[in-house]
């Protein structure tokens, strides 16, 4: 069985910006999903720190070892392809993520209704990189991409039916 050959895009866009190529749109692209997948990591780990809720302690460790995983290796990739960690989550947004996590005020429950709303409010971004990342004729960015976007996929899944049996 050979490897899937991805069409060759003519122009390069990605989050309503067009490049003149693909790896000018991958530099960014890998670097502000590590950026994210990091603060993701950082996050679950302050809830774990504090999680009461054997449910969805569970399933927060896995997810949050993934996080940590995939900020890895998008990190090797961006390197492997010659560009640098920038991208990061503004202060703001930050320290708000971590505040609301580190609460011990607020639920188990309620950071995971919250997490779940968040995702609704966020749209369809895993849909959007999973669009992107089909057209690259980078088949190894291609392909790691597409199997990070399957983990989010799994994440997404077990929130939903974690929040639904919990509540």
């Amino acid at each position: 069985m050979g490897a899937r050959a991805a069409p060759v895009a003519s122009r390069y866009e990605y989050n309503g910006t067009t490049y003149q190529s693909e790896r000018s749109m991958l530099l960014p692209l890998l670097d502000g999903f590590r950026a994210a997948e990091a603060f993701g990591a950082e996050l679950l780990n302050v809830w774990l720190e504090i999680c009461e809720d054997p449910q969805i302690r569970g399933g927060l460790k896995t997810i949050c070892r993934r996080e940590a995983a995939h900020a890895s290796l998008l990190e090797q990739r961006l390197t492997e392809l010659g560009g640098t960690c920038r991208a990061a989550i503004p202060e703001a947004a930050r320290q708000g993520g971590l505040t609301a996590l580190a609460s011990r005020d607020v639920s188990d429950l309620e950071k995971l209704q919250g997490a779940v709303a968040q995702l609704a409010n966020d749209g369809d971004v895993t849909g959007r990189l999973r669009r992107t990342a089909e057209q690259l004729t980078d088949i190894e960015t291609r392909e790691l991409l597409l199997t990070i976007l399957d983990d989010e996929d799994a994440t997404t899944r077990w929130l939903h039916r974690t929040c639904k049996e919990m509540s």
